[in-house]
């Protein structure tokens, strides 16, 4: 395990492991333990776990998330929150940060397949994953990132090398840390347009309030769905689907 810091927005340190059984795992109970006071500006990063392997590690609803050894880019970033919109955000931002690392070295678009998905040539190239839980200073939201790098962990999905990218997991780490950063430290609103122009809007929905809805659009940081007779605006952290 080695510590850097990073910045300016991701200002906690860069743990690194050759093998976990799960970055978010690790992430969370090392953030619980050094989490700080909760004064400050919310969203706060706290640190960032990044692995070559993981003997566990998941994606969203509790599946497997598969990754031959140092062949993708593991990690999982831990930070304090305080509204309620903010670990959806953390993690659209991520996802957005992911398709701008992926085009940069392969050269060509990436795009967001809702809920969590990072999408080239219509294969699955990466995923997003946010999880919440309370914490001795606060509410911590764990974003989680994987990105195939070198190798394709399941026929039909993609990874940056078969799209002529010569990178290797350390050239991907650098570049997506400098895109996340970038775009956190951006207007929010700047941000989810540009998720929101990334975006393969899913057919329905469904709300906070257990509503199935047809989505017929999007803006910046909401769904705009149908259901029961009327047309609503449906904020993406008011969607059960992730």
């Amino acid at each position: 395990m080695s510590p850097r810091v990073l910045s300016p927005v991701l200002t906690g340190p860069l743990l690194r492991f050759r093998s976990v059984e799960s970055t978010q795992d690790v992430a969370r109970e090392l953030a619980r333990r050094t989490g700080g006071g909760a004064s400050g500006r919310l969203p706060r990063h706290l640190l960032t776990v990044c692995a070559g392997y993981q003997t566990r590690g998941r994606g969203r609803l509790g599946r497997r998330w598969l990754a031959e050894r140092d062949q993708a880019l593991l990690l999982s970033m831990a930070f304090l929150y305080g509204e309620p919109e903010e670990p959806s955000r953390l993690a659209l931002f991520a996802a957005l940060a992911a398709c701008r690392t992926a085009e940069a070295l392969a050269g060509r678009p990436a795009a967001l397949k809702w809920p969590n998905d990072v999408v080239m040539e219509g294969r699955k190239l990466g995923g997003v994953l946010v999880e919440t839980s309370p914490a001795e200073a606060g509410r911590l939201a764990v974003v989680g990132v994987g990105i195939n790098v070198s190798r394709r962990p399941l026929p039909g999905a993609a990874c940056l090398g078969e799209f002529g990218a010569g990178a290797g997991v350390e050239e991907v780490l650098e570049r997506f840390l400098a895109d996340y950063d970038r775009v956190l430290g951006c207007e929010a609103g700047r941000a989810l347009a540009a998720v929101v122009e990334r975006l393969s809007l899913p057919p329905e929905v469904t709300d906070a309030d257990g509503r199935r809805l047809a989505v017929s659009g999007a803006g910046a940081g909401f769904f705009v769905a149908r259901g029961a007779g009327c047309v609503r605006q449906v904020p993406f952290h008011r969607v059960l689907d992730w």
